[in-house]
């Protein structure tokens, strides 16, 4: 705004100065005709000076005021919407709790986490329908046959639940992705692999015709009886953690082994 104001300073003085040269001219000229072009310069100088001084007065001074001001508003409105970690604790950003009014237009499915029990026997008949409309799901849990991943998680969960309590969970699983799997008329394809480690994140990816994909993810913590940070990435708007997440569940989905 100061900046602003210098520059129409300046325009003011020097048409001021070729005015007040003009009337100069014209007092020391003895020519009447150049007498009269230098005085109709210096009025007409002047004059100009006069109205785009008062137009500035009244008109511009306040939309530059205005423009200042709402610029001013605009940065303090990002600085204020910088996200707080506090934003990523959100429940209904947890995979089984996803509406299912997020799965519409999908195309693939994406899946993984410790169990997924919650999550496949609440959405048991969603993903049934969804596989007689041809979207295909992969799903990736933890490998009831490994020992060493059964005693991590029951080592590194607040539920205090016993290594056979956790086989009998991810076999009950297991099970329930099964009788997903055999869905009568389904055009899509199912899929099941058996991670042989702890995953950091439990993963929900919708993979859209569109392109406009979405992946729900939930942080694993260790030894925590809070509720677990998750949050919501879009492949548009957040495009790199989208990519990020996205190549985990590629990893997991690699380094599982087949049913």
């Amino acid at each position: 705004m100061r900046t602003r104001k210098k520059y129409l300073l300046a325009v003011y003085i020097i048409i001021a100065l070729i005015g007040i040269i003009s009337f100069i001219l014209s007092y020391y000229t003895n020519d009447p005709f150049w007498e009269s072009i230098y005085q109709n310069f210096f009025s007409e100088f002047l004059g100009v000076v006069i109205i785009f001084f008062l137009i500035n007065y009244f008109l511009t001074n306040d939309e530059w005021e205005l423009s200042s001001q709402v610029q001013k508003l605009i940065e303090q409105n990002r600085r204020n919407n910088t996200p707080s970690p506090s934003h990523i604790f959100k429940e209904e950003f947890i995979p089984h709790n996803v509406p299912d009014s997020e799965y519409e237009n999908i195309k693939t499915i994406y899946v993984s986490g410790y169990s997924l029990s919650r999550l496949t026997r609440q959405k048991t008949h969603l993903f049934s329908t969804l596989l007689k409309k041809g979207v295909d799901i992969k799903f990736v849990i933890l490998d009831y046959k490994n020992k060493t991943v059964i005693n991590q998680i029951s080592e590194r969960t607040s539920e205090n639940l016993t290594e056979d309590l956790w086989k009998t969970r991810l076999k009950d699983a297991h099970s329930l992705i099964k009788a997903i799997q055999k869905t009568p008329d389904s055009k899509g394809a199912t899929e099941l692999r058996f991670i042989p480690y702890v995953p950091g994140f439990g993963l929900l990816i919708l993979e859209r015709y569109d392109g406009n994909h979405d992946c729900f993810t939930i942080i694993y913590p260790h030894k925590s009886g809070h509720v677990e940070p998750a949050f919501k990435v879009n492949s548009m708007n957040d495009p790199k953690w989208y990519s990020f997440l996205k190549q985990q569940f590629d990893i997991y989905w690699e380094s599982s082994r087949n049913e």
